[in-house]
């Protein structure tokens, strides 16, 4: 561990009593610790939020979430994590309280430094402004470094963005501020740099409309939105996954070179490419909303959740295509497709190559060539399609994954820390590259407003839990000519008869 230059570490975590709490923020911070990430003895997790709880019951609920089998390393955690009820979030008094709790706990440690303290803001954005005004004014820390993460959504569409920009900006500095989007904590996500950057020609000569028919994400979940039922009905699938998310994987697939690696020319780099974005034209998204299995009583309808309004129509699933104006992806749609309570959980980010006009060996009609897949779920993969032949009899051609499955021990260090913890590591460091600055932030909006105002006020279409989406979306990707799927192990059951110079003379079956 590089030691942390602080004389304590202080991490509050605003809505501790919620889901992303226990199943994301406490296991990423518990894990940082026991890897000794942190100074164990002068860092403490601060939990804050309006429920009630005794002290043993907060850390029950918590440690629920986490993965231990050391209890003496569990319980040491613990030790560390004091709860702050608040009576409101606008409640000044409840912030002088918790202000309390940290300078005690601050005037305990024996380290050197200043203090740091970081609020971990996961709350809807309705209460930002009264949180972020009662930190400053009752809870910053005159003489110490503070910081504060923004988790999403950020806002709810461009102009509620913009309000929510202006009112952090009256209270703290841009570098205080960390938008946290934990999929740019990913590296399957982070990848996508060095392949098209590093030293890889046959990737960054051909990441290119000349070469790219298509691009695709496929963002699938095997199970619905059980126990969110009531953030859905607000937000929606496009805002929860697809204009954040899935957004900063297409961002770093399509902008062009940044001058270097640095925190400003990365970010103007994905700047430059959100502002190449057109608008996604409502008429080229489809939404849907999963009904009950027929097949199984425990797969229930989106609206059987008790915290669903019965006239929803909130959508579980979308469609859409994005098209960039500018010399790289112009024409090239990308395609994007999210849901819940679908056949699989799938991740993957996929480019789909034309096949050459002069190919000996074209590809099946209506069929893209080769395609190169970086993928997140079922498995952390990189995975090119190459054009091959079958062995055997006669001159059958094979669409053969070349893969990297980075399951395998040999490409993984021992301690490979989760999205989270490699985000609020980077917060407690002050380091910006992952996360997302304030234009960034608000331009994404921009790309998504009229999509996503429009599916609100669409019937979204049936389709049943554990299914593959609504039928509907196939005419869509029809009419586009494309497929989500990568053609691994793809065959065209024809074989070329080779003679004369090389130059295929005839066309036969098989034998």
């Amino acid at each position: 561990m590089n030691e942390l230059p602080f004389r304590h570490v202080a991490i509050v975590v605003f809505g501790a009593s919620g889901d992303l709490a226990k199943k994301m923020t406490y296991p990423a911070l518990f894990s940082l610790m026991a890897n000794n990430m942190l100074p164990k003895d002068r860092t403490h997790f601060i939990g804050a939020a309006r429920s009630k709880y005794k002290m043993e019951d907060f850390h029950k609920k918590i440690s629920s979430g986490i993965k231990s089998s050391d209890q003496q390393v569990l319980s040491k955690f613990l030790e560390k994590c004091p709860y702050i009820s608040l009576s409101a979030y606008d409640d000044g008094p409840s912030y002088q309280r918790l202000d309390s709790e940290i300078a005690k706990l601050e005037s305990q440690s024996t380290g050197s430094g200043k203090n740091l303290r970081v609020y971990y803001i996961a709350l809807p954005p309705s209460v930002f402004g009264d949180v972020s005004e009662n930190l400053r004014k009752y809870a910053w820390h005159k003489e110490g470094i503070n910081r504060i993460i923004v988790e999403k959504p950020y806002g709810k569409d461009y102009q509620s963005a913009k309000v929510l920009s202006n009112k952090l900006a009256s209270l703290f500095t841009e570098e205080e501020v960390f938008r946290i989007d934990h999929y740019l904590g990913k590296d399957s996500v982070k990848s996508v740099l060095p392949l098209r950057f590093g030293a890889n020609p046959f990737l960054s000569s051909t990441w290119s409309r000349e070469h790219v028919q298509y691009v695709t994400v496929n963002f699938k979940e095997a199970f619905g939105a059980e126990g969110r039922g009531g953030y859905f009905d607000e937000f929606g699938i496009i805002r929860d996954v697809m204009q954040n998310h899935l957004m900063q994987w297409i961002i770093l697939a399509g902008m062009e070179r940044p001058n270097s690696l640095s925190v400003k020319d990365i970010h103007q780099a994905k700047l430059k490419f959100i502002n190449d974005c057109r608008p996604v034209r409502p008429s080229d998204v489809i939404i849907g909303q999963y009904t009950a299995s027929s097949k199984d009583p425990n797969k229930k309808a989106y609206k059987d959740d008790e915290t669903v309004k019965k006239d929803s129509k909130a959508s579980t699933f979308a469609t859409a295509v994005l098209y960039i104006d500018n010399d790289r992806w112009r024409d090239v749609p990308f395609v994007i497709r999210c849901g819940k309570a679908l056949d699989e959980t799938r991740a993957e980010l996929t480019l789909h190559y034309k096949t050459p006009p002069d190919s000996l060996f074209p590809s099946e009609s209506g069929r893209t060539g080769t395609t190169f897949t970086i993928r997140d779920h079922p498995e952390k993969s990189h995975v090119l399609t190459a054009t091959t032949k079958k062995p055997g009899r006669g001159f059958t051609v094979l669409n053969a994954p070349l893969s990297i499955d980075f399951s395998n021990p040999k490409y993984t260090d021992s301690y490979v820390p989760t999205a989270y913890e490699v985000l609020i590591y980077d917060a407690v460091r002050g380091d910006h590259t992952w996360f997302v600055p304030r234009e960034e932030a608000e331009e994404a909006w921009r790309v998504w407003d009229d999509a996503i105002k429009n599916s609100e006020s669409r019937n979204p279409l049936k389709y049943e839990y554990g299914s593959e989406g609504p039928k509907e979306e196939k005419d869509l990707l029809k009419q586009l000519g494309v497929e989500f799927e990568t053609g691994e192990g793809r065959t065209v059951d024809v074989a070329k008869v080779i003679g004369d110079g090389g130059r295929v003379q005839t066309f036969a079956k098989e034998p």
